[in-house]
């Protein structure tokens, strides 16, 4: 029996609260309800909430906005056209007069559908701004103050550091303002707070962020003052994946140049090997022009590397055909022994052969009989004929060597150039 009580005690304990709950509810949701309709009865969502200048009868005090920009995420870096396109929180907070209500009932706060409030014309003057998840409500306190915080996607423009590319910098800024209302109805602030509180790492690309520039400047369409902020954001490349696919392999394609002249002017795998060179660096520039647009110092490089290829192309070609000569066809002038064989060998390190004159005896024989011509030119020496090939081989291992010592002086002059650093 006494169990029985018990029960119907709890029964009817849980019936009481259950009865003040919803009692309580419906009071929230009539209060709320009679809030939203005293407030929004004279609304109108087009008008902005500026208020009597405090010390100018005769002007107006423009609502004051005050603007955070949240960098999300970096969603895309066009390095060709320089802009970078970002998912972004803009935070926006304001005073609107008339949505104060009164608090006392327990109502803090309004959740209200931001199509309901006036809300800033706020664009992106450097670039396009677009909604990219649908519109958030936004909040309006018992004071009338409203915060709103919509996601956007944006592209903007920047300006590109590529001079020293991988290790390129891209400076790109934000910068919003009203579109249509100048300063008299509306002004922005912009408390100093980082862009990247909430932002994810880019893989390729470090974020760092500078502290917001509000400006008020007129423009040659209107008399008006337009207030706006803007916010400026730097991405450093992070080198190293370019650096091993493209620096460093282009830096020891280019350095392998100087190696050919290590093969003897004899072989005639030294063309192949500076064809085979030309080759992948006519490969590398096209994978460049891909990544920039700009001249950089990795452009500049395998520029010229390109020539210098192109020089020593026409070098081992001289020296072949100085190679291959021999005096039955090529005499060997004073000039160049003088030049090339006394002068240039010692400075050189090239040891002079020992050569005997040419005092060959040359045999001429004619058959007019048949109409054929023999033999026009033949040494009765051929000891002397190789060793006037001798001769002119030295005087190819003399150019070859004088070539290598100028491509080295000129190769390391020119990668200077190209490296130094410039302010």
């Amino acid at each position: 029996m006494e169990v029985s009580k018990f029960a119907v005690g709890v029964v009817l304990i849980f019936s009481v609260v259950g009865a003040l709950g919803k009692s309580i509810e419906k009071i929230q949701i009539e209060e709320q309800s009679r809030i939203y309709e005293d407030v929004f009865r004279y609304y109108h969502r087009l008008v902005a909430p500026v208020r009597a200048h405090p010390h100018n009868t005769e002007a107006t005090a423009p609502v004051t906005v005050d603007l955070r920009l949240v960098i999300q995420k970096i969603l895309d870096v066009n390095t060709q056209i320089g802009s970078v396109t970002a998912r972004i929180w803009l935070f926006q907070s304001w005073t609107d007069h008339r949505l104060v209500f009164n608090s006392s009932s327990g109502i803090k706060m309004l959740h209200t559908a931001p199509s309901l409030l006036w809300v800033p014309d706020i664009a992106l003057y450097n670039g396009e701004l677009r909604v990219d998840e649908p519109v958030r409500n936004a909040i309006v306190y018992p004071s009338g103050y409203v915060y709103h915080s919509p996601v956007y996607v944006a592209t903007t423009t920047c300006e590109k550091f590529e001079r020293f590319f991988p290790h390129d910098r891209l400076t790109c800024s934000f910068n919003f303002g009203s579109w249509a209302m100048d300063a008299s109805y509306i002004d922005f602030t912009s408390q100093n707070r980082t862009l990247l509180e909430f932002h994810h790492e880019h893989p390729e690309w470090k974020v760092t962020d500078e502290a917001p520039v509000r400006r008020s400047q007129k423009y040659e369409c209107c008399p008006e003052e337009y207030v706006d902020i803007t916010y400026v954001v730097h991405l450093d490349r992070e080198p190293s994946f370019i650096m091993s696919t493209m620096s460093i392999p282009v830096m020891l394609i280019s350095l392998t140049l100087v190696f050919t002249f290590a093969l003897p002017p004899a072989s005639r795998e030294k063309m192949t090997l500076a064809v085979g060179i030309l080759i992948s660096l006519a490969v590398y520039n096209s994978m460049l022009l891909k990544v920039t647009t700009s001249v950089t110092a990795l452009s500049s490089v395998v520029l010229f590397a390109i020539v210098m290829d192109l020089l020593l192309l026409a070098e081992t070609a001289l020296v072949y055909n100085v190679y291959y000569r021999i005096t039955r066809t090529r005499h060997i002038p004073e000039w160049i022994r003088t030049v090339f064989i006394d002068m240039l060998s010692r400075p050189l390190c090239l040891t002079k052969p020992s050569m005997r004159k040419y005092d060959g005896v040359l045999k001429f024989s004619h058959s007019e009989g048949d109409g054929k011509m023999g033999d026009v030119e033949q040494l009765e020496n051929t000891t002397e004929l190789q060793d006037f090939g001798e001769e002119w081989r030295f005087v190819a291992r003399v150019i070859d060597r004088f070539f290598f010592w100028l491509f080295v002086l000129v190769f390391s002059i020119g990668m200077a150039c190209i490296l130094a650093p410039t302010s």
